[in-house]
């Protein structure tokens, strides 16, 4: 028989519940659909052998998955389909409160490793909605680690990615940097009268 036509898979909320379907192939008997991690399908997995055009996938793992569907009949297998393929996206993070006791520069922002993520990214502004916010991190480590910051109130937040996709953004969580205390000098009058300078 032909080779069947895979359809575009539809997974426009990036979750792991998601149709993968073909159209009719005249003559065709059944049909035997592959999955792979990879676009070359080595290794693969046969995820569906019957007489239906269609199989739902459930609860997917994270990540990008490939799929091509052969059609055959007593006289042998078709050729493969072209490959489609659909991004399950990596679950949002969560980040942990900034602890910075002393409201110096130095502080860590953290938060919780999510299954299938490749990298993180982190944004910081100095506004909740993040205009003109900086991308401060972008690696596989679930922490970042900040030092001698500018004095002021900053905002973070942080995404988990992989083949998949980009996950929704985090929480957000803020953190003060307050300037260092000022070094009063030493009050000079040597005559005790009333009139001396105090500086700093």
């Amino acid at each position: 028989p032909d080779a069947p036509a895979l359809a575009a898979i539809e997974n426009a909320d990036g979750d792991g519940d998601y149709v993968v379907d073909w159209d009719d192939v005249v003559g065709a008997e059944s049909y035997e659909l592959e999955e792979a991690d990879n676009a070359g399908f080595d290794p693969s997995t046969v995820l569906y052998t019957g007489v239906l055009t269609e199989t739902q996938v459930t609860a997917q793992e994270t990540g990008r998955w490939y799929y091509r569907v052969r059609a055959s009949n007593d006289g042998g297998d078709g050729a493969w389909s072209d490959p489609q393929s659909v991004g399950v996206l990596p679950a949002t993070p969560v980040l942990l409160a900034i602890d910075n006791p002393d409201e110096d520069g130095d502080y860590l922002v953290d938060w919780n490793d999510v299954t299938g993520a490749t990298s993180y990214r982190v944004e910081e502004a100095d506004n909740p909605d993040f205009d003109l916010a900086t991308v401060v991190y972008d690696g596989d480590v679930s922490e970042y680690e900040v030092l001698g910051h500018l004095t002021g109130l900053w905002y973070y937040r942080v995404l988990a990615s992989n083949a998949g996709g980009d996950s929704p953004w985090s929480n957000t969580e803020s953190v003060s940097v307050v300037p260092d205390a000022p070094v009063l000098d030493e009050i000079q009058n040597p005559d005790e009268d009333q009139s001396y300078t105090v500086n700093w």
